[in-house]
């Protein structure tokens, strides 16, 4: 069989004539309801989890010698915990099936899709069974079976709950695809099923107006913000490690354009290390509010566990405890939600977290209240990072409040953050200047000076205010550790204003 032919074969005559016939549910307009959904979203029907795995997506694997870090033990070993635990056999199993051509066509140009389904007809090696599509996206001579499921699968998943088959669900396939935008492969995403899923949806079923897809992956969904950025009809949110981190894209600034000015949320957290804490109040001050004023009628998560702690490429501190709160902290703007796998890459932690979300989908919401300190006061680390988390909070929701009228009251902490920031960067200043007329060793650098300059606030060009702490002596190692003491307590400030 000739490669096109043999390529084009998974898009059979008869079921692309299927896919197009309305299925005796669609018949019956399950959407009758929606125009009393209320500000909160959608109430799902009683009904259940719906999960779909298929191992033919272990198909899409390069030798063990190469160790790529996206490798089908990641949806094995997550399938393996969820069925010991006993949450995969209180599931219904949906069966994965390969995306139409149409389907995906929606989403991805026709260059795109090629560089796909021709990928099992190239002339790989036994010394080579694989190749490159860019620097870090492998294909072989399995990677289209498993793109088609990956993508397909979904698309079965969200339109079953969409119906009120399903309550919600969660589709623990690979390859991801929150980088692959309308062009072509990206950052070991082949199609993007999010956005395949979300197009399908719409287009298949026009009165669904509001998809929400929040995108918790550690890295930036630059492909799903590229697709959606001009659709007022998808609100794409995601937060994610920013500064300088792949894909380097995923700023502040970037809210969408034309007439969806608004609809891309971006949060990105300026350093790694960052927890629970940090991740549930850009929800609680945020996601939540924009998705409430949005009415979302199906949210589609791309949940990307690689900022679960542990893992080797993100660099956070999630755990599967907070990833489960996020969910919780979705249920009640529209409780048919979907999860979709993305990245995470520690394979037993994705398992952990993903076990985690599949008993919130099960069960309901988990409590979503901040992480205990366990009785200790927060360290002077943790009490920087609050305080960047606040700034980036703030910042976001100025960005936005042209768009979104739950914004329209004062963020708490902006004139906190604002008389905070001079006075830090004054600090911060104080401090540079010191750094090299002080003999400092390199154990009181790391407790003082290192401590100050992880605050992340940019420095100030302005001498001192009054309002910095004085300094009898800038040659004394002292002297720097009371700056550092007094960031710490700006940090304090901001954590509890006007206390």
């Amino acid at each position: 069989m000739a490669p096109r032919r043999q390529a084009r074969s998974e898009f059979s005559v008869e079921r692309a004539h299927r896919r197009v016939q309305p299925s005796v549910a669609a018949r019956r307009s399950p959407w009758r309801h929606l125009t009393n959904c209320g500000g909160r979203g959608m109430a799902a029907p009683a009904g259940a989890t719906g999960i779909v795995y298929d191992d033919r997506c272990a198909r899409h694997c390069l030798p063990a010698r190469e160790g790529h870090v996206e490798r089908p033990t990641r949806t094995i070993v997550i399938w393996e915990t969820l069925s010991r635990l006993g949450l995969a056999e209180r599931c219904v199993r949906i069966p994965a099936r390969c995306a139409e051509y149409d389907e995906l066509a929606l989403t991805h140009s026709s260059e795109h899709i090629a560089v796909v389904m021709d990928s099992d007809s190239h002339p790989y090696t036994e010394e080579e069974p694989f190749r490159y599509v860019d620097p870090d996206t492998y294909v072989c001579p399995g990677t289209r079976t498993a793109a088609l499921l990956a993508a397909g699968g979904l698309i079965d998943l969200c339109e079953r709950v969409v119906l009120g088959e399903l309550a919600n669900g969660f589709s623990v396939m690979r390859p991801p695809g929150h980088h692959a935008g309308l062009d072509g492969p990206m950052g070991f995403c082949l199609f993007n099923n999010v956005a395949v899923a979300a197009n399908v949806i719409q287009e298949r079923y026009p009165e669904v107006q509001r998809i929400l897809i929040v995108d918790w992956d550690v890295h930036h969904g630059n492909g799903t913000e590229d697709i959606f950025a001009g659709n007022d009809r998808v609100l794409f949110q995601s937060i994610h490690r920013g500064s300088g981190f792949y894909p380097c894209s995923g700023g502040v600034d970037d809210i969408g354009k034309g007439p969806a000015l608004g609809y891309t949320v971006n949060v990105p957290l300026p350093r790694g290390g960052m927890g629970d804490a940090a991740y549930l109040e850009v929800f609680q001050k945020v996601f939540v509010p924009i998705a409430n004023e949005f009415k979302p009628q199906l949210i589609i998560v791309s949940a990307g566990f690689d900022a679960c702690d542990g893992d080797p490429l993100g660099g956070m501190s999630v755990t599967p405890k907070g990833f489960s709160q996020m969910l919780s902290m979705l249920i009640p703007v529209c409780s048919r939600i979907v999860l979709a796998l993305e990245g995470g890459y520690n394979v037993q932690a994705i398992a952990n977290c993903s076990a985690a979300c599949l008993g919130v989908l099960l069960d309901g919401a988990v409590s979503t209240d901040s992480p205990a300190q366990n009785g200790k006061s927060k360290t002077r680390k943790q009490l920087l990072m609050q305080a960047e988390v606040d700034e980036m909070i703030a910042s976001v929701r100025t960005v936005h409040l042209p768009f979104w009228s739950c914004f329209d009251e004062p963020h708490p902490l902006s004139d906190t953050v604002t008389t905070v920031d001079s006075r830090a960067a004054t600090l911060l200043a104080q401090i540079d200047s010191m750094k090299s007329s002080i003999g400092l060793s390199t154990e009181a650098q790391a407790s003082t000076v290192a401590a100050a300059g992880d605050a992340g606030i940019p420095s100030a060009s302005e001498p001192p205010s009054s309002h910095a702490p004085a300094v009898a002596n800038p040659h004394d190692e002292a002297a720097v550790a009371t700056l550092c003491d007094a960031l710490v307590g700006l940090a304090v400030a901001r954590e509890q204003p006007g206390q």
